[in-house]
């Protein structure tokens, strides 16, 4: 089963503060289930979860997708 998994870390933390994992088997529901910090994180980036899920529904090779780091907070967005 392929997974999209998205990971929030904070500054001096090498675990993730939040880690959220969705089957792509149902990524087109399962994006309505993400923890609302963790949407509101990827939305403070100018990522669009609906072009995420979309972009994960494809058959992509497995890997990071995203990642991106600020001052604040780190995010990575992975296929796996």
């Amino acid at each position: 089963m392929e997974i999209l998994k998205i990971e929030h870390f904070v500054p001096g933390k090498t675990k993730p503060e939040t880690s959220t994992t969705i089957s792509l088997n149902v990524i087109e529901h399962g994006k309505k289930l993400i923890p609302t910090k963790i949407k509101a994180v990827i939305k403070n980036e100018g990522i669009d979860i609906n072009q995420l899920a979309e972009l994960a529904e494809k058959k992509i090779p497995k890997g990071r997708l995203i990642e991106v780091e600020n001052g604040k907070e780190k995010i990575v967005i992975s296929v796996g």
